[in-house]
């Protein structure tokens, strides 16, 4: 066959030609559709002669069976003719149709054909009939990759990222594919990811690929979920929980149930759970903040609740005052009183250490744990004597006359000008300070003329042993910063 626009021979079956770049048609459609005009007019001259002035003889071979056509026709019937008319341009239509159909399925079911009128389009930057060859390509032969990243190029160029993804996630995880054809899909594949900084997808990439290489070469955008080392369960004793990671991340957990990812504490140390229920919940975040499957646990601590809290320190005579400290198990909490009587959930809660007070006091702690069961009563009995001569009454009258003396108060020490009320200072607790001393708290109010006292929000400090007079500013829990007056 040849070309019908530059006449070179052509191979049996080509359907491009390489010389001029014709595409070639079988038949031609515009060839066809004039042979059929000029069967119809022969047969239209040859049953209607009277109408187109032709000689209207028409022989038929007689035979035994005449068909009913024939017998229609033989006896001059213009009915007969217009039927014989109609049956063969249908004939005519169906044999067209047929060899179109039969051009197109050999077109579409050839791969050669898609190959070189997808390079056809791409020479054109016609990128969208591009695709549509490809797209043909890849249907004709799926085990040829080279169709799908060049197919997956023009999804991108056409912006169809979606498409682009989801041909290279195909050809990533075809195991039918060698490794290097793999590689490179997923090399592909993340370098769009990377593009948008859409990292978690990368990571659930990973959770499917079996290639080491990639593993590696990938390991900053994986996440691995949490392991524990105790199983979910009930317990007879205190338990010390380890949370790990056979990757790299920061761990975050909660132990009431609440969701890590969100309300998570940074793990940093075993968690030590005593008696009561928990569940702890834990996460993995990595290097680009994408966080892993969220692992639960459950665990209930039944254990006999005999233990009493640790007070320190010891009971006995003391020459100077200090503070009291109770070692609190987690989830549980502490509540004592300062005057001997046994401490209810009603009773003064602790949260920092407490001071001892001056004189012979009687101090009581419990703890509860979270389902209400109470533990032993731990009882203190201190008696602080300080080796000085300055009272917590000396100690208030030397902050009403130093105030006096520096211009704070009128002469009278109760009032200052501008101020509606009476100014007093009441003796509130001793308190140790590390590397200073000890000194008596002092808290300053303002009385109104119907006896009710308001506090200002000032306090002030007088050492124990000199009687300097300081003001105190607060920072933090316990944390108490003295500037001289």
């Amino acid at each position: 066959m040849k070309c019908p626009n530059c006449g070179k021979d052509l191979p049996d079956g080509k359907l491009y030609c390489d010389n001029c770049g014709t595409e070639v048609e079988i038949v031609s459609d515009i060839d066809m559709e004039l042979e059929m005009h000029k069967t119809i007019k022969d047969i239209a001259n040859e049953q209607f002669p009277d109408d187109y002035e032709f000689d209207d003889d028409v022989e038929f071979d007689d035979d035994d069976n005449p068909s009913i056509l024939r017998i229609l026709l033989k006896s001059g019937s213009r009915f007969g003719k217009i039927f014989y008319v109609i049956i063969s341009v249908l004939i005519l239509t169906v044999i067209i149709l047929a060899i179109r159909m039969g051009i197109k399925v050999s077109r579409e079911s050839s791969l050669d054909y898609q190959v070189e009128m997808a390079q056809k389009a791409i020479d054109n930057d016609d990128y969208i009939k591009a695709v549509t060859y490809l797209e043909r390509a890849v249907k004709l032969d799926p085990e040829n990759p080279d169709y799908r990243f060049q197919l997956a190029d023009y999804y991108k160029k056409l912006d169809r990222t979606d498409d682009c993804i989801y041909i290279l996630t195909d050809a990533a995880e075809n195991k039918n594919f060698d490794n290097a054809t793999r590689i490179q899909a997923y090399n592909r594949l993340f370098t769009i990811y990377k593009d948008n900084a859409d990292y978690s997808r990368i990571s659930y990439a990973l959770e499917k690929c079996d290639i080491e290489s990639v593993l590696s070469e990938y390991s900053s955008y994986r996440v691995t979920s949490p392991e524990f080392n105790l199983e979910s369960g009930t317990y007879t004793d205190t338990i010390i929980v380890r949370i790990t990671t056979p990757g790299d991340g920061d761990i975050y957990y909660t132990t009431d149930g609440s969701d890590p990812v969100t309300s998570g504490t940074k793990y940093s140390e075993p968690l030590t759970l005593e008696y009561g229920s928990y569940t702890v919940k834990a996460v993995v975040f990595n290097d680009y903040d994408i966080p892993s499957e969220v692992i639960t646990k459950d665990y209930l601590i039944d254990v006999a609740f005999s233990f009493a809290p640790e007070v320190e320190p010891e009971s006995g005579d003391y020459e100077h005052t200090f503070l009291i400290e109770v070692d609190v198990p987690v989830m549980y909490t502490c509540y004592y009183t300062t005057d001997g009587s046994d401490p209810t959930k009603e009773s003064n809660r602790y949260i920092n250490p407490v001071p001892a007070a001056e004189g012979y006091n009687t101090y009581k702690f419990v703890v509860y744990a979270n389902d209400g069961t109470q533990s032993e009563i731990v009882e203190r009995n201190y008696n602080v004597v300080l080796n000085t001569s300055i009272t917590a009454a000396d100690a208030v009258t030397a902050l009403n006359q130093g105030l006096i003396d520096r211009g704070y108060l009128d002469e009278s020490g109760r009032h200052r000008e501008g101020i509606d009320g009476t100014y007093i200072f009441m003796y509130s607790t001793i308190y140790p300070i590390e590397g200073m001393g000890d000194f008596y708290f002092v808290v300053e109010y303002i009385q109104d003329d119907l006896g009710n006292n308001r506090m200002t929000g000032t306090y002030y400090a007088i050492d124990c042993y000199n009687g300097m007079l300081y003001t105190v500013d607060v920072e933090g829990e316990n944390g108490y910063v003295l500037s001289p007056l």
